[in-house]
């Protein structure tokens, strides 16, 4: 192989990430290149990490390389699925805007308390209706139902209601 590869081990600004990291970044490179490539774009600074991507594949195969593993998409042994850390992600940016709307003027914990009976609540109507739902009803627009169907949508109504693991979410966001 002649090529120099791109860093596949970095994110896109090429700092060092765990291979969870790592292949979300990988997996939003390919979503890019795709992108371009349907609407016939150039395909711009990642085209040159897919082209490695398929030498490497190309060069490996007989050794039983995959395209995840070219592509650095695989999931590593005991990590979560690049597709769940995304998910995860998704719902956590959700639960943040959530807490956001709720009023600064209680207390941290009262305001956490107080995201945990609402989501335990919507969790009522996820289960008999929202989650047959493809989309976001437009009726729930500009409304914090809009961020609870995307937080249960995100990952299939696996949402936290405890003040402690919701704690840890806004904290680590």
């Amino acid at each position: 192989m002649t090529a120099t590869p791109p860093p596949l081990a970095a994110n896109d600004e090429g700092e060092e990430q765990d291979a969870g990291a790592t292949a979300v970044v990988n997996a939003r490179r390919l979503r890019e290149v795709a992108r371009r490539a349907l609407a016939g774009e150039p395909l711009g600074p990642h085209g040159p990490w897919l082209a490695y991507g398929f030498l490497t594949y190309l060069d490996a195969a007989a050794s039983g390389i995959t395209l995840d593993d070219a592509f650095g998409v695989a999931t590593q042994i005991g990590a979560a699925p690049w597709w769940t850390i995304e998910d995860q992600a998704r719902r956590d940016r959700a639960l943040c805007a959530l807490f956001a709307m709720l009023p600064e003027d209680r207390s941290f914990a009262a305001r956490i308390d107080a995201l945990s009976a609402q989501l335990r609540r919507y969790a009522v109507r996820w289960r008999r209706t929202d989650h047959h739902l493809p989309a976001c009803p437009e009726s729930y627009s500009g409304r914090a139902d809009a961020l609870l169907f995307e937080a249960f949508h995100a990952c299939g109504g696996g949402v936290p209601f405890s003040p402690r693991r919701l704690r840890d979410i806004l904290t680590s966001i």
